[in-house]
């Protein structure tokens, strides 16, 4: 589920940071910095081109 983002009326004090928060249940670290990678476009430098098509998280099922 993914929730707009909230608009606030000023920046709060303190960190300028962004933060993300994921909650899940038995979801492997390793797969969600996987889609992370896909989502900013960032190569998998020591994954074989056909892994990396049909390993990827953001893949259309059923395409290879």
């Amino acid at each position: 589920i993914l929730h707009p983002p909230a608009r606030l009326p000023a920046w709060p004090e303190g960190n300028r940071g962004t933060r993300l928060v994921l909650i899940t249940l038995d979801m492997p670290e390793d797969y969600v910095r996987r889609l992370f990678a896909a989502l900013t476009n960032r190569p998998s430098i020591d994954t074989p081109d056909r892994a990396a098509l049909e390993d990827n998280p953001l893949a259309i099922a059923g395409r290879r």
